[in-house]
């Protein structure tokens, strides 16, 4: 994929800086992305390369369905294009091939497995952030379907957390329900006249 869809097709002659840009993104799937950043750690590296190089590097993966970015939602689209976007990988046996080994990683993997479920269903997705963060904001033809949060295990330490963001997101949107995705658990509550849906992973991707 790396030689064939990208380098022949694009003619890319930094090649260097290519398989960085491409192993440290694979390698932070369902975290935000700066092209900023991407480009200073590359320049620490000794790797010369241009600013337009790191937006040219996200087409090529995205073109060849490699990476994908998702916007933060905004009603602007101004402001949904200059906030920072969060990355995912076609393949979860990629991402996890090249970094993740700790369980607290494993939740970045869940929330990649989301997002392409999502993406697969045709719905177009967003994070939301306000005061709390949602990771998933869904919508079909400009309408809202759902909103959905990942966490691999909701425990003491974050349930709080979790709960909150998906709360405000389905307040946003005015959605009746929500889902929060886990490893194993299963629970449903109400919460300010919102049923809260816990459920393992799989079960979603079964049952839809």
């Amino acid at each position: 994929m790396l030689y064939r869809d990208i380098i022949e097709r694009y003619e890319v002659t930094n090649i260097t800086a290519l398989k960085f840009f491409i192993k440290k993104n694979i390698g932070n799937v369902g975290t935000k992305v700066s092209f900023n950043k991407i480009f200073n750690e590359l320049k620490s590296q000794g790797i010369k390369i241009s600013k337009d190089s790191i937006h040219d590097f996200f087409r090529y993966t995205g073109d060849s369905y490699l990476l994908f970015l998702m916007n933060r939602f905004s009603d602007s689209l101004t402001v949904q294009m200059m906030n920072e976007k969060k990355v995912y990988c076609i393949d979860n046996g990629l991402a996890n091939a090249v970094t993740y080994k700790f369980s607290e990683d494993q939740g970045h993997l869940f929330e990649n497995i989301t997002f392409l479920e999502l993406k697969q269903r045709g719905l177009e997705s967003f994070y939301y952030q306000e005061k709390s963060e949602c990771d998933f904001v869904n919508f079909n033809n400009d309408t809202i379907q759902s909103a959905v949060q990942v966490s691999l295990q909701l425990g003491d330490r974050n349930r709080k957390r979790e709960i909150s963001g998906l709360l405000e997101a389905l307040k946003r949107f005015k959605l009746k329900e929500g889902f929060i995705l886990t490893e194993n658990q299963t629970e449903e509550f109400i919460l300010e006249n919102r049923i809260i849906h816990v459920q393992p992973l799989w079960l979603w991707l079964l049952e839809n």
